[in-house]
């Protein structure tokens, strides 16, 4: 039995302006899915290339798609309006590094974007 995962967000992440494709959505739930409070706000997240082809049930993804996808993590800007009335604009990912000779991609979570996920 294929157990499920939880993820949770803030409000205001739900309620934020942005579009994202379905590989960038589920590479980032992926790393969010691992977020804990106590984790540092410099701590990567690792995603595997092959768990996410078997959860989505295609392994046609190419590597360039997960390269559009966290380019356009890294450079998408997520905006929404803060509890305090303040206004933030902010970067998803900080970096996605591809691990040679793996199916793993190294991913630092935004530290303005973090707190909305723990």
């Amino acid at each position: 039995m294929n157990k499920g995962i939880e993820i949770w967000q803030d409000n205001a992440l739900t309620l934020a302006r942005y579009e994202m494709s379905e590989t960038e959505k589920n590479l980032l739930y992926m790393v969010v899915a691992q977020v804990k409070p106590e984790d540092s706000e410099s701590k990567r997240y690792q995603v595997s290339v092959n768990q996410m082809a078997e959860i989505n049930g295609s392994a046609r993804l190419k590597a360039d798609a997960y390269r559009q996808a966290t380019r356009k993590l890294i450079t998408r800007v997520f905006e929404t309006t803060l509890s305090d009335g303040d206004f933030l604009q902010a970067a998803f990912i900080t970096s996605a590094r591809y691990k040679k000779g793996t199916d793993i991609i190294e991913i630092g979570l935004s530290p303005e974007v973090r707190p909305f996920y723990v």
